[in-house]
């Protein structure tokens, strides 16, 4: 008797789970690749910025280009902002101190790895409002170069969790952030304040911080462990925030005495970073450009690294747990 050709249902059943299992495999080794190339392309952006800063710095007597401020409040589509008040302080390095002259390409604002906030939604002749209006010509505006790009920039000097936060809160009170819109400065005065370093004599750091986080309504519990946790200091432990400049890093120094033990070298002063704003600060998803968590870090040495969150170094800004929480409402 002649035996039939064919499987049976069992060995059709075995087969297929068999490619699902290796299909799954090869699918989560090609995610994995594409994520460990998007990491590399955005970890090259930020080494292009760091060549952009170390050249804009040796231009202008050793200083980093200030963030960018928001004056479309005042005249949106005048190529100017002459007179124009500072209606926002934004985490980029500000477009028109730049663009093109430093940073000829604005897709260096922008990480592959990123959501859809991407290079393709900002620029492009039918694109969002980096453009000059009304005709959108394709021509990129420096001056409406904003903080929806992917990655964080400060221009200050921030050695650890504390200045971070600190900083940050001094930056709005020295440019009157938290005044009215007419009480503000213009933009001119936002730039000169930006360049020069804060006193903190009169600021109430937390205060600021709970006001500002109150603002931007971020959860009672997440309010109360920032406020907790951080101690408002300057740099160096003193009573002044320093904007970024080559060797400002020597006011780190916590002890005279000993130098060495307090100082902290241009390889550990963060200066621009993905983008990183966990869902835990305010009712929104996670802003992570990675996975696993973490984020590209651009020191002032002009090296690239990678720090993962949750990092228990009070050192490695911008992925402590307190940064984190803070990181939502700049």
């Amino acid at each position: 008797m002649m035996r039939k050709c064919g499987f049976t249902l069992i060995e059709v059943l075995v087969v297929i789970a068999i490619i699902s299992i290796l299909g799954a495999m090869l699918l989560s080794a090609l995610a994995r690749a594409r994520e460990a190339a998007r990491r590399a392309s955005c970890m090259n952006n930020l080494k292009q910025w760091g060549v952009v800063f170390a050249t804009y710095s040796g231009e202008n007597r050793g200083n980093f280009p200030p963030p960018g401020v928001n004056w479309q409040s005042c005249t949106q589509y005048a190529p100017k902002y002459e007179g124009c008040k500072a209606a926002d302080i934004w985490a980029v390095p500000s477009g028109f101190h730049v663009y093109p002259e430093y940073a000829n390409d604005a897709h260096l604002y922008f990480c592959p790895s990123a959501g859809s906030e991407t290079v393709d939604y900002y620029l492009g002749p039918s694109r969002y409002t980096w453009h000059y209006p009304p005709s959108k010509s394709g021509k990129p505006d420096p001056h409406r170069f904003d903080d929806m790009s992917n990655y964080n920039y400060f221009a200050y000097l921030m050695e650890n969790e504390h200045t971070f936060c600190t900083a940050q809160a001094a930056v709005d009170w020295a440019t009157y952030q938290d005044y009215p819109s007419p009480d503000r400065p213009t933009v001119e005065l936002a730039f000169e304040r930006m360049r020069q370093s804060i006193d903190l004599d009169g600021l109430d750091v937390k205060a600021f911080l709970q006001q500002q986080m109150t603002k931007h309504h971020l959860y009672e519990e997440v309010i109360q462990r920032v406020l907790n946790a951080v101690v408002p200091q300057g740099n160096g432990g003193g009573n002044t925030i320093f904007p970024l400049t080559d060797g400002i890093e020597r006011f780190s120094i916590t002890d005279i005495n000993n130098p060495a033990a307090g100082a902290v070298s241009q390889s550990a002063v963060p200066v621009m970073w993905d983008r990183f704003t966990p869902s835990n600060g305010r009712r929104h998803g996670d802003r992570i450009n990675h996975t696993p968590a973490g984020s590209n870090v651009l020191c002032m040495d002009g090296h690239v690294e990678f720090r993962k969150y949750p990092s228990t170094n009070p050192r490695d800004v911008p992925v402590t747990r307190l940064c984190a929480d803070l990181a939502t409402i700049w």
